[in-house]
């Protein structure tokens, strides 16, 4: 039996995405010219030509560069008729100003060139696992260094986080006996950008460290001087904690930690690592240490406000540093929550830009058929309960059941009502407008974007 969408009802007052039917197609509109499309602004006219059009001197017009860039990301599609559809949906949306793709996407989707389709990329030292060394050598230079060109060649904007290189003055074990700091290693990451940013286009960078690191200070005054980081912007990353410091007058303490190491201790090292003459472990990933090293703590007390205030007398006579706000960042990213450093698999459920279901909305749990308001409240109570919830594996094509590792409740102003028929029986379903359905024929689909056609998959 194939389960049919019955009826969508938009809740919103603005349906004008939902069952759109007439779309703008490329054959209407393929003999425009760039002129044309922007309406005779040459400031729009020359960045096209000039960065985004394709470069085998064909002249190609921004409407045939949009068609370029659907028909390449739609290739993907699972058969020809969902590669035609979304093209030409991309096509009309893109063509009458719904949204525009960003810039690495026109200039690489479709072109032949060796450009990264990602506009951004954050870097870290070193691996960024935890336990495991990110301020060497090997990290700055093989890994960190060698990626910054490598994707700045890409045309990828890059941002790097500094935090975890060791701060100034503390103990190294080679000729120099103290560390130049994060700062000193910035500079050099910001050189590697005039190096392979050719034909007048620089990488963008984004450097940044942690409000506790102890060289926040002189980061935070760097653009001050101008023989240094100039072609990065900077941001320091603040916490909560550093604002209700701030807000008391207390004091801040600045802390970084270098972990002692004992001889013959395993040290992960990188694939890329320069280091042929250390004795590795049989996996080859680990390193025997052939000395001891000390542990170093280095640490400075100042004031909360003091900080806070450095920041905004730099950001006024330079414009930066910026500030990420990275606990508020963290707490409402998508992305912290499905990360899982210890699980390839990752198993916990999640959504996709706050994707809900209404509260009486039925949930096949381990404990029975529960509402999403009746899961809500028994998080509430106890955040820590272990409820399992039914789940669709995909790549095992199989139900089984998976942790709720969280929920919450939020008001969504634009909802969509499913009718779904099965076997002549109507199952009614209120959710907000991008929750995904999952589908047969087309995998998981946005509640808003579900046709007749679609055949809904229903656990049985």
């Amino acid at each position: 039996m194939v389960n049919k969408v019955l009826g969508v009802n938009n809740m919103s007052k603005d349906n004008d995405i939902v069952g759109a039917t007439e779309f703008t197609t490329y054959e209407n509109v393929k003999d425009e010219s760039t002129k044309e499309y922007f309406r005779g602004n040459q400031f729009s006219i020359d960045a096209f030509e000039k960065k985004y059009a394709l470069m085998d001197n064909t002249k190609e017009t921004y409407v045939q560069a949009l068609k370029r860039v659907c028909d390449y990301v739609a290739s993907v599609e699972k058969n020809e008729t969902l590669k035609e559809y979304w093209s030409k949906r991309w096509f009309h949306e893109i063509y009458n100003d719904w949204w525009h793709p960003a810039g690495s996407i026109m200039q690489g989707a479709g072109s032949g060139r060796k450009v990264s389709l990602s506009n951004c990329t954050t870097l870290s030292l070193g691996t960024g696992r935890e336990g495991e060394e990110w301020d060497s050598l090997e990290a700055i230079i093989r890994n960190t260094a060698y990626s910054v060109a490598k994707c700045a060649a890409y045309r990828q904007g890059l941002g790097v986080d500094f935090s975890r290189l060791r701060p100034r003055d503390s103990t190294v074990l080679n000729s120099a006996n103290k560390s130049t700091g994060a700062i000193h290693w910035m500079s050099f990451i910001d050189q590697i950008g005039y190096y392979v940013g050719q034909s007048g286009r620089l990488p963008a960078f984004l450097f940044s460290i942690s409000c506790k690191h102890p060289d926040v200070e002189e980061f935070i005054k760097v653009k001050g001087d101008k023989s240094r980081i100039q072609n990065a912007n900077i941001s320091v990353q603040c916490t909560d904690d550093l604002y209700e410091a701030a807000k008391k007058d207390k004091d801040w303490e600045l802390s970084f930690e270098i972990p002692e190491q004992k001889k013959g201790q395993k040290v992960y090292v990188d694939e890329n690592s320069a280091m042929p003459d250390c004795k590795k472990d049989e996996s080859g990933i680990y390193y025997i240490a052939s000395h001891d090293r000390k542990g170093e703590t280095i640490k400075k007390t100042i004031k909360a406000k003091a900080l806070i205030e450095l920041i905004a007398k730099n950001m006024f006579s330079h414009a930066e540093p910026g500030i990420q706000n990275i606990d508020i960042a963290r707490k409402y990213s998508n992305s912290d929550y499905v990360y899982d450093p210890l699980d390839e698999y990752d198993s916990r459920i999640v959504s996709s830009n706050a994707c809900c279901l209404s509260e009486d909305a039925l949930v096949i749990t381990d404990r029975g058929s529960l509402t999403m308001k009746e899961i809500y409240e028994i998080f509430l109570k106890n955040p820590e309960e272990n409820i399992l919830a039914m789940s669709y594996n995909l790549s095992q094509k199989k139900y089984e059941f998976k942790p709720i590792l969280n929920s919450w409740q939020k008001r969504n102003d634009v909802t969509v009502n499913l009718e779904i028929e099965e076997d002549g029986k109507i199952y009614k379903v209120e959710c907000s407008s991008d929750h995904p359905i999952m589908t047969r024929n087309r995998g998981y689909v946005q509640a808003k974007s579900l046709t007749s056609d679609d055949d809904i998959m229903i656990f049985k």
